[in-house]
């Protein structure tokens, strides 16, 4: 079998259109995706909420910065050892707390910021001077991809702010279009985040085992259809 994950329209154009031998199989999904729509700054992205969930989102942000905490942008280039081994140890905590092991390790951060430091960007909460959790970003030439998190202790919205809304503010004063914050998560669509389609195309040899497969896609094919359908009722944008 093979698998070509998250495509983009052209790649998805070059499979239908290659001709021929055994077509791939398409598997359809939902993430959730922030749009950058012309914003000069947060408070126009902001802006563009109904009433009630502008109050809300802003309420979040004022309980982090009212508790004192602060935030520090540092590429790959401004991490030196002794950051990176705090920094990822509040992102192999997380881990940690769910059960899991981190699949990567801090020599994979550094080695990172060493031969592509401007593609590595840590947002960094300090509360009198201390850090207390940190969200690592990756960025391209117009997205902005994330975010390995981790904090110290549970500090109210704390997740929200450093996680989705400090990525909102660094895409908007960079000027990339697009930030994709990583699988699940419908608590991202009160926040800004809407409903995107993603495709992965699959090419399975045995005929019995492809037909299954078949089967199933086009069944959840209808189902996430119908289900990007719902989430898009809950976006938090003014209607119109």
């Amino acid at each position: 079998s093979a698998h070509l994950l998250f495509l983009t329209d052209a790649d998805r154009a070059a499979l239908i259109d290659q001709g021929g031998g055994q077509p791939f199989l398409w598997r359809k999904d939902c993430q959730f995706h922030w749009r950058n729509r012309g914003y000069r700054t947060f408070d126009d992205f902001i802006a563009t909420f109904r009433a009630d969930k502008r109050k809300k989102a802003l309420r979040e942000r004022r309980r982090v910065f009212e508790g004192g905490v602060t935030f520090r942008t540092l590429t790959g280039a401004e991490m030196d050892q002794k950051l990176w081994d705090v920094v990822f140890g509040f992102s192999a905590a997380t881990f940690e707390a769910h059960g899991h092991e981190h699949y990567l390790n801090v020599e994979f951060f550094r080695a990172v910021s060493t031969v592509m430091p401007e593609a590595v960007v840590v947002k960094l909460a300090e509360y009198q001077g201390h850090a207390i959790a940190t969200a690592i970003f990756f960025r391209g030439e117009k997205v902005l991809y994330g975010r390995y998190w981790g904090a110290a202790a549970n500090y109210h919205s704390l997740h929200f702010e450093t996680c989705y809304y400090q990525g909102i503010e660094y895409c908007i004063e960079q000027g990339l279009e697009h930030f994709e914050p990583g699988t699940q998560g419908e608590h991202k669509v009160p926040r800004g985040f809407e409903p995107t389609t993603t495709w992965s195309a699959h090419w399975i040899a045995d005929p019995r085992f492809r037909r299954a497969i078949d089967e199933y896609l086009n069944v959840e094919r209808a189902q996430i259809d119908q289900y990007i359908l719902e989430v898009e009722q809950h976006t938090p944008f003014r209607r119109g």
